[in-house]
C-alpha cells in the first residue's frame, strides 16, 4: 500500500483507503472510496487483518449515516452508495474529518484538554509510530515486535491508524467495537474487573462481489430510519438507554471508551499520542444493582456496553436460559482443522440466525461470503495480531442431513488427531521427543484439508457426501503423514520406538465401523 506524503490533514478528497479494483491495489479518497464503491471488489491487500476489520467497521457506519432517510428498498436495487448522497453528507460534515482540528478532531477525543509542554515527556504519551500494533511500545506488554515500514505521520496511515485505535481499544487483546479496555490513571493502566475482549473473539462481516455489496450486507436497515450518527463523529451526544445507547444503535456500536488524541509540532507534524478514557460520562446501560462505589458502576456500564455488537453472532448458554455469549470461529476456518471445530461445536444454526436476525439494507444472496476477524496474537509478538479468512456461507451453514454428516466426517478428524498422541506414547517416543506430537498434529490436518473441503463443498452444493469415502480417503492420508512426519526421527536409537508408533497408529487410525452414506 504506497501513500503519498502530504501535509493536509481534511481526510475526505485525499488518497488514503486502499482498495482493489480490477484485480490491482490502489488507494482512492475517502468521497471516492463511497461514490465508486461499486467499482471496487474490496478493501486492499497491504492491509493488517486488524486493520482491515477495523476499517470495514468504519466503512459501515459512515454509509449508514451517508444513507440516512433514503429508502433501503432503492438503496437495495442499485447496488450501490448514491454518489449525491455522499456529496450531500460531506458537503455537511466535511469539517469534523479533519485530523488537526483543535476543538475536534477525526478519529479522536474531543474533550481533552491541550497537553502542558511538561506532559510530553511523562510515559502518558508515546511516539505516534507505537499507534502501530506492531511497532513495541514502553514495556513488555506491548503487541509485538515485527517492523513496521508504514509512516504513521502521513496523514492517509495515521488515519487508518487512529480507526484501529477508535474500534479495537488500547493495543492489546480487545477487539470490534465495543471490546475497548478502559484504562484509568497517569500510566493507563487496566481497570481491574473491566471487559477487555478476548483473544478468543471472533467477528463476523458479510462478504459481497463489491465493495459497496459488502458494506450494504452489513449495515442494520434500522440505521437508515435512525436519526444517529456514528459516535466518533458525534461525541457530544447525551446517550441514554432508550435513544442512542440502545442496544443495536448506530451509536452505540460505533461508541468506545478508549480513545486517542494526537499531539502536533508547531510546524503541523504528529508528534505524539495519548490512549485513554473519555472525558465524557459512560452511558448508563448496566445491571447496577448492589453497586455503590464509582469504580463497580463503571464496570458494570462498560461490561454493558459490549452487548449488542451488529458483527458478532450469539449463542444461548445451554445451562442458564436468556443468557447468551458471542461465538467464537476457528482462526483456521477453510481448513480441516477449523471445519472440525466448527461442525463439532454446531455453529451453524448461531451463524444463520445471525445472517437473518435483523434486515440488512442488501440481504445477501446464496453466494454470499462470511469474513472472519480473529484476535490471535499474544502481547510479545510471537504470533501474528490476528487473522482474516473468507469462506462462502453456503459451506458453514449447512443444515438437516448434510450437517450431520459433515459431523460425522469431521469426527474422523479429531479422532485421527486424538490417535497420534496415543500411538506417539505406546511407542514411547515422548520421552527422547517432546514436541513431536504437536509436530505430527500440524501434518495431519494439513493432510486432511482437501478431503475435508471437498465434503464440504458437496454439503454446501446440496449434494450427498460419501461419508465412508471420504473416511477412507482421510485415513490414507493421515497414516502417510504419520510416517512422513516420523521419518527424520529415525535413527540408531530410536528406530524400534519409531515403528512401533508407525504400527500403532496405523491400527488407531482405521475407524472400527465405516458410516455409510
Amino acid at each position: 500500500m504506497t501513500m503519498t506524503m502530504t501535509t493536509a490533514t481534511n481526510m475526505v478528497d485525499l488518497a488514503w483507503v486502499p482498495v482493489t479494483g480490477d484485480g490491482l491495489d490502489t488507494v482512492v479518497s475517502l468521497r471516492s472510496a463511497l461514490r465508486d464503491a461499486h467499482h471496487f471488489q474490496g478493501l486492499g491487500t497491504g492491509l493488517l487483518p486488524i486493520e482491515r476489520e477495523a476499517l470495514l467497521r468504519f466503512l459501515e457506519s459512515l454509509t449508514a449515516a451517508v444513507l440516512h432517510g433514503l429508502d433501503p428498498d432503492e438503496v437495495a436495487d442499485e447496488r450501490r452508495i448514491p454518489a449525491d448522497a455522499v456529496d450531500r453528507f460531506f458537503g455537511t460534515y466535511r469539517h469534523l474529518f479533519d485530523l488537526a482540528d483543535p476543538d475536534r478532531p477525526f478519529l479522536q477525543e474531543w474533550h481533552t484538554p491541550a497537553p502542558e509542554p511538561a506532559e510530553l515527556a511523562t510515559t502518558k504519551y508515546s511516539p505516534v509510530r507505537q499507534l502501530h500494533l506492531r511497532v513495541p511500545g514502553g514495556s513488555s506488554a506491548s503487541w509485538g515486535v515485527s517492523q513496521e515500514s508504514r509512516d504513521a505521520s502521513d496523514p492517509g496511515m495515521l488515519t487508518i491508524l487512529l480507526i484501529v485505535a477508535w474500534f479495537h481499544g488500547k493495543p492489546s487483546n480487545a477487539a470490534g467495537a465495543n471490546f475497548y479496555r478502559p484504562t484509568s490513571g497517569a500510566k493507563r493502566s487496566p481497570i481491574s474487573g473491566a471487559p477487555s475482549g478476548a483473544p478468543r473473539d471472533t467477528v463476523f462481516h458479510l462478504v459481497g462481489r463489491t465493495l459497496a455489496e459488502t458494506l450494504l450486507h452489513s449495515i442494520p436497515r434500522a440505521w437508515l430510519a435512525s436519526e444517529q450518527a456514528p459516535a466518533w463523529l458525534d461525541q457530544d451526544a447525551e446517550p441514554t438507554p432508550v435513544d442512542y445507547a440502545a442496544t443495536g444503535t448506530l451509536w452505540r456500536c460505533t461508541w468506545t471508551a478508549n480513545r486517542p488524541r494526537i499531539v502536533w509540532t508547531v510546524d503541523g507534524c504528529p508528534d505524539r499520542y495519548t490512549l485513554g478514557l473519555t472525558q465524557r460520562l459512560i452511558p448508563q446501560v448496566g445491571d447496577l444493582e448492589g453497586k455503590s462505589s464509582n469504580a463497580d458502576i463503571w464496570k458494570a456500564n462498560a461490561k454493558a456496553m459490549s452487548r449488542g455488537d451488529y458483527c458478532r453472532p450469539l449463542r444461548q448458554d445451554p445451562k442458564k436460559p436468556g443468557v447468551t455469549y458471542p461465538v467464537h470461529a476457528p482462526v483456521n476456518l477453510g481448513t480441516a482443522e477449523g471445519y472440525e471445530q466448527w461442525y463439532r461445536s454446531s455453529l451453524s444454526q448461531d451463524l444463520s440466525s445471525w445472517v437473518d436476525h435483523e434486515p440488512r439494507v442488501l440481504e445477501p444472496p446464496q453466494d454470499v461470503r462470511v469474513g472472519f476477524h480473529n484476535e490471535v496474537g499474544d502481547p510479545y509478538g510471537n504470533r501474528s495480531l490476528s487473522v482474516w479468512s473468507v469462506v462462502p456461507l453456503a459451506q458453514l451453514a449447512v443444515a438437516g442431513q448434510q450437517a450431520v454428516a459433515l459431523g460425522i466426517v469431521t469426527s474422523h478428524v479429531t479422532g485421527l488427531v486424538k490417535a497420534a498422541g496415543a500411538a506417539v506414547k505406546k511407542g514411547f517416543l515422548t520421552s527422547s521427543q517432546p514436541r513431536v506430537v504437536g509436530d505430527i498434529r500440524r501434518l495431519i490436518y494439513a493432510s486432511l484439508d482437501e478431503p475435508v473441503l471437498a465434503a464440504v463443498t458437496a454439503a454446501g452444493e446440496g449434494t450427498v457426501v460419501d461419508q465412508a469415502g471420504i473416511r477412507e480417503a482421510m485415513t490414507r492420508r493421515a497414516v502417510r503423514a504419520f510416517m512422513d512426519a516420523t521419518e527424520p526421527l529415525l535413527t540408531p536409537a530410536t528406530g524400534a520406538a519409531v515403528h512401533r508408533s508407525r504400527a500403532a497408529y496405523a491400527r488407531l487410525a482405521h475407524p472400527k465401523k465405516e458410516t455409510r452414506s
